[in-house]
């Protein structure tokens, strides 16, 4: 597995929903710095240590997207080199009898779904990245002006249920 940890950002709640069983408790939630754009995302293949030109790497990406969901929505599994499987599942209400049944009424939407490989290999299990995982307070990763703003912004909007 090609990955390096460098710390993943973290910060601690409380919930304060009075009708839950977790009110007053605390607990950990991942904290992400910022969401990649599919270009950026693209650049950083190219920088690291790839012999490829950004142009190609965008190139076999977007080609992989349209065939990743041509693939899918033809009803396929597709497994993506060691990290897992992606497929498609429907969302669904119940008819009465088979005849009753009617695609535009009953079926209420379709979902991507992803399977992280369970293998040796690059096992991306949940109990398995808890222990590749390194931790680190988002705290730690912020000025006093930003944790300023963090403890704001969390406040206003509030945690939600675990």
């Amino acid at each position: 597995m090609a990955t390096t940890n460098s710390g993943l950002p973290y910060a601690n709640y409380q919930c304060k929903n009075e009708s839950s069983r977790y009110n007053g408790k605390w607990y950990a939630r991942a904290r992400h710095l910022k969401t990649l754009t599919f270009n950026q995302f693209i650049q950083h293949i190219a920088e690291h240590g790839s012999n490829f030109t950004r142009a190609e790497v965008a190139g076999v990406a977007y080609k992989m997207q349209d065939c990743l969901l041509e693939l899918l929505l033809a009803g396929n599994k597709v497994q993506f080199g060691e990290i897992g499987t992606f497929y498609l599942s429907i969302q669904s209400k119940p008819a009465d009898t088979l005849q009753d049944f009617n695609v535009s009424e009953h079926i209420k939407g379709v979902k991507l779904n992803f399977a992280p490989n369970r293998a040796n290999v690059n096992n991306l299990t949940a109990p398995s990245l808890l222990k590749l995982t390194r931790f680190i307070n988002v705290q730690d990763l912020i000025t006093d002006k930003e944790r300023s703003e963090y403890n704001a912004a969390t406040e206003e909007t509030g945690p939600s249920e675990p």
